[in-house]
């Protein structure tokens, strides 16, 4: 996931967030990101990374193409997981005002879940994140 924007001209912000979610079979999804405009990624020009999820650990591959993402920071936001030192627990709430005048906008138990947050610097190289 990425920050919310309006239209395709407005920038995400520097954080990518990836929610991973505690279970028992191995997984794995690849990431990709081009300029969405021309046609260079048939030049090279696209960020590809595998991502695995596999028992206690979180595999992010090094990324292939010549393209840097424009993500600098990665926020793994853990669902279903044990505490650990590393990670910061928060709410997170699934629900969010329109507005500062929206009735509904208190993030109640039903409308939020615990989660754990670890932010990592996005670098060019394997990252592999013990869970």
């Amino acid at each position: 996931m990425q920050s919310l924007v309006q239209n395709t001209t407005e920038k995400p912000g520097d954080t990518l967030f990836l929610h991973v979610y505690k279970g028992e079979q191995p997984n794995q999804f690849t990431y990709y990101e081009d300029d969405g405009d021309t046609f260079d990624y048939e030049k090279g020009d696209f960020y590809k990374r595998l991502i695995k999820y596999e028992g206690n650990q979180l595999v992010l591959q090094k990324p292939e193409g010549k393209r840097t993402s424009q993500f600098s920071i990665l926020s793994l936001v853990l669902h279903g997981f044990p505490s650990s030192p590393k990670a910061k627990a928060e709410k997170m709430a699934w629900l969010n005002a329109i507005s500062r005048f929206d009735p509904q906008a208190g993030a109640s138990e039903t409308d939020s879940c615990a989660v754990q947050r670890i932010n990592l610097k996005n670098e060019n190289s394997k990252i592999v994140v013990d869970l």
